[in-house]
């Protein structure tokens, strides 16, 4: 297999500028004369400022194409990351809720569509929106940003498929209004397609916002920069961008789109049709006692995720199958589900210490319940007079697992050497440098959450699309 997936998504936020609604209208429209759909990411407001404007043409080409959800109110203070930051998951997707509930109920009003995708405002990524978006049945998170991320393709992560961090693969048309730019946009676009096609295949994400073609500065940097709301009556509209050269960049935008088209091999997809070529396909396949056993293996002792070469299990689903495995004495062909990773992150060790296998077995049981229960891994788990953390009680079962049970009486509580899924959530110092932040603003703990989150994190592979 070798087809190159290639999404087109444009974060539609400009609530401010009128003509941003044009540019928004023009761009959904290259797209129907090509053939093909992008996906536009709407802000709440600007649904709502669409509406009042009585934009019912731009309405109609945006929901001719495809509507993802962008946020309520996007830049205005708090943004996302800073309401929640001192939250945990489930206090912190209860409010997510309550601040951008609003706007995804008015954008379905409006649009009359249940949305396809969600990204964060700019860089206000926080790890308790997985939940709510779950609830809400949005089943990929699109955007981009480095805060979380796999090998630069597409993963799943908190129960929804990512196309985010995409690295090299992510790549635009330089605007500006010269030839130039779009000779190098071509050539760039056949580096990436052909080094894809080579490996096998995989997707290239290529964003713009509306507004970027309209105006030479954006919206919200002069009206909300370093955490600062400018009122509703002196907001501020943004610098035109000269008349020719806007002309220029849609004319050779549209070439860019005219030429990614007609490439072989090259599937344009939305959102949602990104997840019928990334199908899940670990949902379809019994695991028994052999299969158990080669996922007990990979892990090496560290909480990673597992893959082979048409399923992926993150280390939570492979908790899963190990504790109703152990639990029904070797004996059960199990199927993956999803499951959210610990609400606490506790690495107090118990290792080295001896429990029998009785006890484990009982343990097991007990985790098995629980994941069945609250669909997520229990934080600490009791093995007979013990309280062990996840990730060794996990490291525990791959040990098991990988022997036969009948030979095994007592055992020593195995220590993690990695946990490999840190290495998938940036560091703090890294992700918060969007200028809608106040200055040196931190988050750590929303870091931290990222990382206890990334028990849910694995590769999302290429499928033929059913």
């Amino acid at each position: 297999m070798s087809k190159v997936l290639v999404v087109f998504w444009f974060d539609t936020e400009d609530y401010i500028t009128p003509e941003s609604d044009d540019s928004a209208l023009r761009l959904a429209n290259i797209f129907t004369v090509n053939g093909f759909k992008a996906t536009f990411k709407v802000v709440g407001e600007k649904a709502r400022v669409l509406q009042r404007r009585g934009r019912y043409d731009v309405i109609k080409a945006l929901k001719d194409n495809e509507i993802g959800y962008h946020s309520n109110y996007h830049s205005k203070h708090p943004v996302v990351t800073e309401y929640l930051r001192g939250l945990d998951l489930e206090r912190g997707a209860e409010e997510f809720e309550k601040m951008e509930g609003d706007g995804l109920k008015d954008l379905m009003g409006i649009f009359k569509v249940q949305p396809s995708c969600y990204g964060q405002p700019g860089a206000a990524w926080a790890p308790q929106c997985y939940k709510t978006l779950r609830k809400w049945n949005v089943p990929v998170y699109l955007d981009e940003g480095i805060h979380i991320g796999l090998g630069n393709q597409p993963f799943w992560y908190g129960g929804l498929l990512h196309v985010f961090n995409m690295g090299e693969n992510c790549i635009r048309m330089q605007l500006g209004g010269k030839d130039e730019y779009l000779e190098k946009a071509k050539e760039k676009f056949m580096e990436v397609y052909n080094r894809l096609r080579s490996r096998g295949g995989g997707t290239i994400s290529i964003y713009y916002h509306p507004c970027e073609f309209n105006t030479s500065e954006f919206w919200d940097g002069i009206n909300y920069a370093r955490g600062v709301n400018a009122p509703d009556d002196k907001l501020k509209l943004p610098n035109p961008r000269p008349a020719d050269v806007m002309e220029k960049d849609f004319y050779n935008f549209s070439q860019y789109v005219s030429f990614i088209a007609s490439q072989c091999d090259v599937v344009a997809v939305t959102a949602s049709e990104l997840t019928s070529h990334y199908k899940d396909r670990s949902r379809d396949i019994y695991f028994g006692p052999e299969e158990i056993m080669h996922i007990a293996e990979a892990l090496e002792g560290r909480i990673d995720w597992v893959a082979q070469d048409k399923w992926a299990l993150s280390p939570a689903e492979v908790f899963y199958l190990l504790a109703g495995y152990i639990a029904s004495d070797g004996k059960a062909r199990l199927k993956a589900k999803f499951i959210d990773c610990p609400i606490i992150d506790n690495r107090e060790s118990n290792a080295g210490k001896i429990v029998s296998l009785e006890s484990m077995k009982k343990a097991c049981q007990w985790a098995w319940n629980y994941m069945e229960a609250h669909n997520r891994v229990p934080d600490m788990i009791p093995v007979g007079d013990l309280n062990v953390n996840s990730g060794e009680f996990l490291m525990t079962m791959a040990y098991i697992a990988q022997r036969p049970l009948k030979e095994i009486s007592s055992i020593g509580v195995q220590r993690v050497k990695e946990y490999s899924i840190d290495r998938c959530v940036a560091d703090d110092s890294r992700c918060w440098n969007w200028i809608i932040f106040p200055e040196k603003f931190s988050a750590p703990d929303l870091i931290n959450l990222g990382k206890l989150q990334a028990w849910t994190i694995k590769p999302a592979i290429l499928t033929e699309k059913d």
